[in-house]
């Protein structure tokens, strides 16, 4: 059976992302010294690590990490991918309540989050 035109536009966008770093695509290598790629020997950044692991790494020692792209949704309503936008913590903390606290949130799920609780989360009844 086929996949849900969700999961499959989903898996779409995903092969679609590109590093914002140096513009390698999902599978791709990084550029050397794009600041997303990850050390193979620790998991750290890779142009912050320690100057032995970058020789390694240049030498071919150990095996580059490609770009992965992590996949995120809204944890409200699922979307994809979901555009980032920025508010004050102050704002984000009074809207938001803590399950979700550190979760992606699109900005429509974040607007009727506001519509619902006009007050903030900790006024609703």
């Amino acid at each position: 059976m086929m996949g849900t035109k969700t999961e499959a536009c989903g898996l779409y966008l995903w092969k679609e992302q590109v590093c914002h770093g140096c513009g390698a695509r999902v599978g791709e290598l990084h550029q050397l010294g794009c600041d997303m790629e990850r050390c193979p020997i620790c998991g750290g950044q890779l142009i912050t690590c320690s100057q032995k692991h970058f020789e390694l790494v240049e030498q071919g020692e150990h095996t580059r990490i490609p770009h992965i792209q992590p996949i995120s949704n809204c944890a409200v309503c699922g979307v994809l991918f979901p555009v980032l936008f920025k508010v004050p913590d102050s704002e984000w903390d009074k809207f938001v309540p803590p399950p979700l606290k550190d979760e992606w949130v699109c900005r429509q799920c974040y607007d009727k989050l506001k519509m619902m609780f006009p007050d903030g989360w900790r006024e609703a009844n």
